[in-house]
Parts: structure tokens; sequence; C-alpha cells
């Protein structure tokens, strides 16, 4: 906007500014956005005035920002999240999960708690249930956050739109469904796709086809009181990623990790939408709710999962990651379980 020409001068030549709601200015002139290389999100004019993402301790090396509202992810970041995910031991037992620290290079771990939404409670998200509050940063026709949800979160739109550019991949969704391929094969075996690894993958000639994916990613908040009963996720979902995003490995936090859940009756869900009571259902592992580390599955229909309600004031920010296949998604299989036979 031209200042110069957004004001009037009166008789006695004193300048009285013309007051624009805040608002207004923000949902004024939306540009459209081309996603480039290395999680770069452009546009052809400002989207909402942010502060400098260097001023909030993000590292000018690894978040770029370049002309305007161009933000970019060093790939050196996102490698290191990808090696992390390769390098560390899967865990099968009562199915495959896993359990993944500085899953983040530990500097720009710091630049994402900078760019959270402010405060400790629900502000501006989304509700979803009584504790869950949520922004989502993108979907398959909508690849980045809106603006009307940034402005009412509080966040920096520019980094999260950057972020889910270069960590909701189909690079990276690949790379899910790979580690899982134990669980994934038998889902792809079921609905007749090509696996990744497979010889008709990257595009060569196969005998079944190659399915594409989304990896959608919500920015989520758990206010104090929050908790999820047994459950094994929707059929729709290939794999679940959980990314926790506290600031301290205080214990009470550290105990607000998702727990794996074994039914003691082998209890299987084909549809995985339903919740399932404690009776007759016991934890077999709890991920530490700790700074940089993140838990993963495949769903199946035995992997029962929930988080348990955390004592004292607890707050849980994550960001929940579903990779997806864009079209009809196989039905679950059964659970890869090492500690039986298969």
């Amino acid at each position: 906007m031209d200042r110069n020409k957004s004001k009037k001068e009166p008789r006695r030549g004193r300048p009285i500014p013309v007051v624009v709601p805040f608002l207004v200015l923000l949902s004024a002139s939306v540009p459209q956005v081309a996603w480039g290389l290395d999680g770069v999100i452009d546009g052809s004019a400002p989207n909402t005035p942010s502060p400098k993402l260097h001023s909030r301790g993000c590292n000018p090396k690894q978040v770029i920002q370049g002309k305007g509202d161009q933000v970019t992810i060093a790939r050196a970041v996102v490698e290191h999240t990808l090696k992390r995910i390769r390098d560390t031991p899967m865990r099968s037992t009562p199915y495959e999960h896993i359990y993944i620290e500085q899953i983040f290079e530990p500097q720009f771990y710091k630049c994402i708690l900078a760019q959270l939404p402010p405060g400790d409670g629900a502000g501006g998200l989304s509700k979803l249930n009584r504790n869950r509050f949520t922004v989502p940063l993108n979907r398959q026709k909508s690849p980045g956050i809106s603006l009307e949800k940034a402005v009412a979160a509080g966040v920096n739109r520019q980094f999260w739109n950057a972020f889910a550019a270069a960590f909701a991949t189909p690079e990276m969704s690949v790379l899910w469904v790979s580690r899982f391929n134990r669980t994934t094969g038998a889902r792809f075996k079921n609905g007749g796709l090509a696996p990744p690894w497979s010889a008709g993958a990257g595009g060569a000639p196969g005998p079944a086809p190659q399915p594409s994916y989304t990896y959608e990613m919500d920015l989520s908040r758990d206010v104090t009181g929050y908790a999820i009963l047994p459950h094994t996720d929707s059929s729709g979902k290939m794999v679940t990623t959980l990314y926790y995003l506290p600031r301290t490995a205080d214990p009470k936090v550290a105990q607000a990790g998702t727990c794996v859940v074994r039914s003691l009756t082998g209890e299987v869900t084909k549809s995985g939408s339903g919740r399932h009571g404690w009776e007759d259902m016991e934890v077999a592992f709890q991920a530490k709710f700790v700074p940089n580390s993140m838990m993963a599955f495949a769903p199946c229909t035995s992997s029962w999962h929930a988080v348990k309600k955390t004592a004292g004031k607890v707050t849980r920010n994550t960001i929940q990651g579903f990779v997806h296949i864009n079209d009809k998604t196989p039905r679950k299989a059964a659970c890869y379980n090492s500690g039986s036979a298969q």
C-alpha cells in the first residue's frame, strides 16, 4: 500500500492517517503460490506481514528467505530427517512401529519451536474435539496453510508452507511406506498395486500400477486433559507419523507420549475408526514425549495405540502426518509381528 496516497491533508496541514483494519490488510490480494525445490513457496506479492524468521530462532543457512515472501528449507535439513528415518531400527512387537530421536537437525528444531502458535492454550486453532486443536498445513488439493487459518492461529504462514513443501513430499511418502514394507506390502497386494520397492517403481514397466501419494500434515495442540482410547487408525492411512514438539524433557511431559497397545484377546479391527476400552489391553511400549522425537507406524488390523490422560498441566504440540494413496487405498492387512509366525 502507498502510504502517501492513504493519507488526507486537513486544512491546518496536519496529516491524519487512514485507519485500515488489520484483517483487511491481511486478506487483501492473496497471490497464487508456486512450489519449487527444497521446500520453497513463492508468491507474486506479499501475503501476511511476518517478522523475520531469522530473528525467531531460525538459522539463515537452513531457512532461507528470498525476495518478498519466498522461504526455502535447505536440502541439508531435509537430508538429516531422511537419514534418521532410514537408519533408526524398526520395532516389530506387537506390530511394526518406530521411535526416532533427533528427527530434525537440532538448530532447525529450535526454529520449529519458535514458529509454534503462541501460548499454551487453544488460541485461534480450530477445535477438533474437547481437548484437541489443530491447523491443517497441507491437503491434496491445498498444498499450504490458508491465510485465514494462519492469521487465526498466529503462525508464520510462509514458514509452515515451506515446511510442508519440504517434508510432506512424494520422496518422504515413499520412504515411510518402504520402511514399513512388511506391513504395507500386504496392503499393496490386497489392492493389486505395485509397492515403491518393486520392479515397477520409478516409472519402469511393472506387473501392477504404481500409486501416487499425498502426505497430509496438521499442526496440533492437545491441552490439559487430552486422552484417546485404544484404536488402530482408519484404513485410509498407509502410514501414521507423530512428530513431538515439546520445549522440555521434564518427566511429567515425557510421559505424554503415544502408547503402543497390545490386545490380550487378539482383537482385530478392519476399519479402525472406533475406540476400545482399556479392558483386555496392555501397554507394550510408550514413546517418550521429549524434544525432537517422533513415533510412526503403518496401520494394520491390530495396530492398537492410545494416549493416556496426563497428570498435571501438560500441553502437547505435535505435527500429525498421514501418508495416503491418492486413488483407492487398499484395505488394512494383518500386522507384521516378529514374535509370531508369519
